[in-house]
């Protein structure tokens, strides 16, 4: 079940005896990490371990961009997020924004 990345994945569970519950909470919708690979995805995949999923967000108000983009990104589509660089106002608007690399550093 687990790949080459999942070492320290694979040394927990050899770690624990074998009446011992372990549980996973996570998102499998989260950016992999890097080195590490999609462990959680894989586990969720794999559909050896039991899952549940929650549905209800508690972390962002429901008009969040994080959602919304959230949501794009999960059904293929790009979201259009806004620089603060282009139009200054949503610092204090917006929850969320893009800053790319080329425009951060020429706004030194």
């Amino acid at each position: 079940m687990f790949h080459a990345g999942h070492q320290p994945e694979r040394s927990l569970l050899k770690a624990v005896g074998d009446d011992t519950a372990v549980l996973f909470i996570g998102d499998a919708d989260q950016l992999p990490s890097v080195g590490a690979g999609n462990v959680l995805r894989d586990m969720i995949a794999s559909t050896v371990i039991p899952t549940h999923t929650l549905k209800t967000i508690f972390r962002q108000a429901k008009e969040s961009k994080i959602i919304t983009y959230a949501h794009q990104i999960n059904q293929g589509e790009s979201p259009r997020i806004d620089s603060p660089f282009k139009q200054p106002g949503i610092w204090q608007e917006a929850d969320c924004f893009f800053i790319d690399s080329d425009e951060a550093t020429k706004h030194n």
